[in-house]
Parts: structure tokens; sequence; C-alpha cells
């Protein structure tokens, strides 16, 4: 009977050994990739800065004094999260633009004299950027009117904005930068009812003009101060909402920067229409400027008030009879 040969005694195996030095292959490749990231180009960051400014003209979006890559200085990305929309490529402005640009920034305030200028270099920047038909560029009374329609800055029913809307209300803050008027943000809906998601069509309209307020200070650096937002509803249409593309037009968001009227003129606030003052305000000429406040009939009265009974009778007219008298 032939003896089974006995196998010597290898020990215990190796294999592990392979997927160790594959472990820390990989360790070794993931430690050196997040060393390359936290190296930072100089040279190339300057470019992405440059370029990001440049295609906004003066934006506010600043990166410097930040204290990583973006920074506390990016105060798009902490106010609204828009900072990935931001990587648009630099603008090139022509002779005649630059011109008007710094024609405006000089003016500081626009007037009617700028008023021209104005609107061309907004026409322009919005056609070059390929968006010049759904931003419409006109006036009112008030001033230079920027009416946004609704696809380009929020999607049916809402009042986030979309990323061309980003750039879009971008181009606007750029040139508005440049200059100290005050910007009236107003929203506009048409009369179909929004449904659950929001109570009615003011707090929509309202909503989004909030939304391009706070883009335009937050976002792009414009002064809070100048800003005021307004939500209109469907209660000033352009078009008739009895068709889809007169609903389409009244879907919008107007911009309007205000232009301070001639001397001796004033604009009504709520319909916007410019009237003359009376030549007494205007020449200061009124009657009762001859009163000298010394006079004791003058001073036993506080101010603001009257003891006249028919002038008081004519500003608290008596109530009407009750049916017992």
């Amino acid at each position: 009977m032939a003896k089974k040969k006995v196998e010597e005694d290898e020990g215990p195996s190796k294999a592990w050994l392979d997927s160790f030095a594959d472990a820390m292959t990989l360790l070794l490749a993931f430690f050196i990739m997040l060393f390359a990231f936290a190296i930072v180009d100089q040279s190339k960051f300057d470019e992405f800065k440059t370029g990001v400014k440049a295609s906004f003209v003066h934006t506010a979006v600043t990166l410097e004094q930040s204290s990583g890559i973006m920074g506390e200085g990016d105060t798009l990305a902490n106010a609204t999260g828009y900072a990935a929309q931001l990587n648009a490529q630099p603008t090139q402005y022509d002779g005649d633009t630059e011109e008007l640009l710094e024609e405006l920034e000089k003016a500081g305030e626009v007037t009617e004299a700028e008023r021209e200028a104005l609107e061309e270099v907004l026409r322009r920047q919005f056609e070059q950027a390929g968006v010049g038909d759904l931003v419409e560029v006109g006036r009112d009374p008030r001033g230079v009117v920027l009416r946004f329609e609704e696809e380009i800055l929020f999607e049916s029913g809402e009042a986030e904005l979309r990323p061309d809307g980003v750039e879009a209300i971008g181009i606007a803050a750029s040139v508005l930068d440049l200059i100290d008027n005050l910007v009236v943000v107003e929203g506009h809906t048409d009369s179909i009812p929004t449904g659950s998601a929001w109570p009615s069509n003011w707090e929509l309209s309202a909503y989004r003009a909030t939304s391009v307020v706070r883009l335009m200070s937050e976002g792009f650096g414009l002064t809070g101060a100048r800003l005021t937002a307004a939500g209109h509803a469907d209660t000033r249409p352009r078009a008739e909402n009895s068709t889809d593309e007169g609903r389409r037009r009244n879907r919008r968001v107007e911009v309007t920067v205000l232009i301070t009227p001639p001397d001796g003129m004033v604009i009504d606030p709520l319909t916007g229409e410019v009237t003359s003052l009376p030549d007494s305000v205007v020449t200061g000429t009124d009657a009762d400027a001859d009163i000298s406040p010394d006079d004791p009939e003058v001073a036993a009265e506080p101010p603001g008030q009257s003891s006249d009974p028919e002038l008081l009778q004519g500003l608290f007219p008596a109530p009407p009879p009750s049916e017992d008298e």
C-alpha cells in the first residue's frame, strides 16, 4: 500500500497583501488630490476673478479679502446660492458702448439729458447677451423701464429666479451700479388664480419683485436704500387677459430707474404722471408766508392746527344724520 506524500506546511497565505497594497495606493492618491486642491494657483485665480468681474462690469460680487477660495466676500453665494451661475464669459464692449458707460458713471444721477444714453446702453447689453426679445427697454413718465418677461426670470407660478434670470438681472445691475438713481422693482401677473402654491397673485407678484431686489442688493451690491419692491398682481395689465398672448405679456417684472423731473414738476406716485407744481409752491410766495410766528394768534394755536370753525368744518365734515333724528 503506497503512502501519501505529505506536503510541506507553507504557513499562512499572503494574498491579503495585494488588497492592502491596492488600498494604500488609493489612499495615497486621495491625499495627493486633497493636497493639490489646497494649493491655489494665484495667477489662475486672479484670471478667474477678472473674468467674473468683467462679465458684469462693476458688480459688487468681489472676491478680495476672502478667507478661502470663494470666501466671505462672495456675497452672492452666501445670500442666494447663485455663485455657480457667475461663470459667464467676459463681455466685450465696443468703443461707443464704453463711451456711454463712462458718460453715465461721470453723471452719477441720470437726468433727462442722459436718459437716452442709459436706454441705449441697456438695450445694447441685452441684445449682446441674446435676450433682447425677452427684455424690453422703454420709458414712462417716471423714468427708464426694463420689462422682463416671465419666461426669462421664473418658471410658471414660481418665484425662484432661473439661471438665465440671474444673468439678465446681473446685466441690468452692472449698469445701475454706475449711477445713483432710485430703482423700483414691480411684479405683475395675469388674472389666472395661482392655485395652492400661493394664496393669491398679490403674494406671487410681491415675492417675485422681492427676489429681484434681494439679488440686486445682496448679490450684485446695489445699495438697499436705492431699491423698492412692489407687487401689483393683475391690477395693471398691458394687454387683455382673455388670450394666451395677452396673459403672457402681463406676466412680467418691471425695473424702473426713476429720473428726477425738471424743476417745477412733480410725479404722481400712483399714476406716474408728471404735473406742474403751483406757482406759489415753486416761487415760495404762499399767502401764509407773510404771517409771523411771533403773532399772538398764531402762537396760541398748535402747529398744523387752526381754530377757524369754517376751515375745521371743511376738513372734518359732520357725519350724516341718523334715522332717529
